[in-house]
């Protein structure tokens, strides 16, 4: 049997090297989030927020300016929406048939010409994820975080070429592998590398309490949170950890399982409890999870 490495703390602690004084926002990425829609609103503020913590990978929560370098794109009926309360982030606005986002290469390209990562997926329904992450790929380099609705209107893609990170839970991987979630709650990580392998790129399933990362080769356990993540927004947050550290150069699959570790460990330290903890709280702690990271 093929070794599955546990996450820990000394684990993800080597994934942040010390930064450069003479750094400027620049140096450390522009992460994009693509979501929203007529029936989802809040998602892609969720991951955006998270995503701006991780970026400024500091240990107070006053370094969230860093979100200078983050982009919340949605459609365009949102974004006079989202002006009113989005204090750092900058708002794109996409073109859209009145509910859903509509692909465009001109914006698309746009985006690929100044951003360092993507999340597309949060609240985003039925808009064109499959395009959008189809041009990424082809015409970009940059490294994309699946989540939420796009796992499902991507899923025809043959070949993620190892920049995709999927982010499924247990139901949504039974939609994507055709496999009962019975089946895969009993042998999940045969499930998920192969899947990871058939696709070229990485599963990250998500469960309770254990959740597994995988490329198709090595698997990682993260076994970090608690039952405060069973809130709607706690897999966005999740996007928005990720993108973030892809954002400034993290590799996809160490990403992965460090988000997956800071998200749990969030939980974990929050001091509201389980039944009030709103994903709000989790972005909350992220400061205080990077300062024990890093210690």
């Amino acid at each position: 049997m093929d070794e599955t490495i546990l996450v820990s703390k000394e684990l993800v602690k080597n994934n942040f090297p010390k930064r450069n004084p003479d750094s400027n926002k620049g140096t450390f990425g522009r992460s994009v989030v693509i979501g929203g829609s007529a029936k989802f609103v809040g998602a892609p503020q969720f991951a955006n927020c998270s995503s701006i913590a991780i970026l400024s990978a500091l240990g107070k929560a006053s370094m969230r300016v860093g979100a200078g370098t983050s982009t919340i794109c949605v459609p365009a009926f949102l974004a006079d929406k989202l002006y009113s309360f989005t204090l750092y982030s900058g708002i794109c606005s996409l073109k859209t048939d009145g509910a859903n986002i509509l692909y465009d290469e001109k914006q698309i390209d746009e985006l690929i010409i100044s951003s360092s990562s993507f999340a597309i997926g949060m609240g985003m329904d039925n808009g064109d994820a499959k395009s959008i992450v189809e041009r990424i790929l082809n015409k970009g380099s940059q490294n994309i975080v699946i989540d939420a609705d796009a796992l499902n209107t991507t899923k025809d893609i043959k070949d993620y070429m190892r920049r995709c990170i999927l982010t499924p839970h247990i139901k949504e991987f039974s939609r994507l592998t055709g496999l009962s979630v019975e089946d895969i709650k009993k042998d999940p990580i045969p499930c998920a590398k192969r899947y990871a392998k058939q696709k070229n790129c990485i599963v990250l399933l998500k469960g309770t309490p254990n959740t597994y990362i995988t490329d198709g080769n090595v698997v990682y356990l993260n076994t970090t949170g608690n039952v405060s993540l069973a809130k709607g927004g706690s897999g966005d947050v999740l996007s928005g950890i990720i993108v973030g550290l892809l954002a400034w150069g993290m590799e996809p699959i160490k990403a992965a399982y460090t988000g997956a570790y800071i998200l749990g460990r969030c939980a974990e330290v929050s001091n509201v409890n389980e039944y009030s903890s709103l994903p709000e709280d989790i972005i909350a702690q992220i400061p205080n999870v990077l300062d024990e990271v890093m210690a």
